[in-house]
């Protein structure tokens, strides 16, 4: 196992059956996708969150889904990479 501390969360790479380069997994078009992926679910959390300030329910319920997809749809990439994402949190409760 690896694992890769990012800004925004830690990375468990996790080799079933034989060990790889962190290199192997995590390249180039691996950041940028990772990064487009985190860009849409940082937009769909804004989203949200002004549907939440304006007190309207039907499109925060429509947002929360949106933002929803957005976080499994991440999930899924790293999945197939084979990796997890994990969050650690301390003792007082900040996730880090």
């Amino acid at each position: 196992m690896v694992r890769v501390q990012t800004a925004s969360l830690s990375l468990l790479i996790l080799n079933r059956r034989y060990r790889m380069a962190i290199e192997e997994v995590v390249d180039e078009h691996f950041i940028t996708r990772y990064r487009a992926l985190l860009d849409a679910e940082d937009a769909a959390f804004d989203e949200l969150e002004h549907a939440y300030e304006d007190g309207d329910r039907e499109h925060f319920r429509a947002d929360l889904g949106e933002w929803e997809k957005s976080v499994e749809r991440r999930h899924a990439f790293l999945a197939r990479r084979g990796i997890t994402a994990i969050a650690v949190v301390d003792n007082v409760g900040a996730v880090t």
